[in-house]
């Protein structure tokens, strides 16, 4: 038995073709060279999910900072509206800091809570975007640098070859 040199599952000595992922396999590559490309591949989305997850934790801090000043602006203004979305930003960016850390340590359930705690941080920052839809610049900004980013962020940790480290 050896391993595919593409998907890595056990095949039999004398296949041409992985049964498992259709990829020709070639003679020259020895079980050991075969593991070494593995173990490369194998660390590469280990160190995707340690930045995603360091420049979530940033960003989250960052939001919550942003937060306490809507807090404060809301408070002096008499504005219920900055004061809700206020707390939701900090529900929102606690629960994902606290995603971010556990998909550190490599738990699925970290996944799904940020998963939820961005999907609310959107909604949040869409209903900001479109309460600031005069101040037309205002509403670019808020989707350019707020809710685009989260959007990606919630792609880059889907992915596949991320998801398969969580358990």
């Amino acid at each position: 038995m050896r391993n595919c040199i593409s998907c890595y599952q056990q095949i039999t000595d004398d296949v041409n073709f992985c049964p498992h992922c259709g990829a020709k396999q070639s003679q020259l590559h020895t079980q050991e060279e075969v593991r070494a490309t593995h173990q490369e591949t194998e660390n590469k989305p280990v160190v995707i999910i340690i930045v995603l997850a360091i420049l979530t934790i940033c960003g989250s801090i960052f939001t919550i900072g942003r937060a306490v000043l809507y807090e404060l602006v809301g408070s002096m203004a008499n504005d219920d509206g900055i004061m809700i979305r206020a707390g939701i930003y900090v529900f929102a960016s606690i629960g994902t800091i606290a995603g971010a850390i556990m998909m550190l340590l490599k738990k699925m359930n970290g996944l799904y809570l940020y998963t939820v705690c961005q999907i609310i941080y959107i909604i949040a920052a869409t209903f900001a975007a479109i309460a600031h839809n005069s101040k037309e610049n205002l509403a670019s900004v808020i989707f350019v640098f707020f809710v685009a980013p989260s959007i990606l962020f919630l792609i880059f940790y889907w992915i596949k070859d991320v998801r398969k480290h969580l358990k």
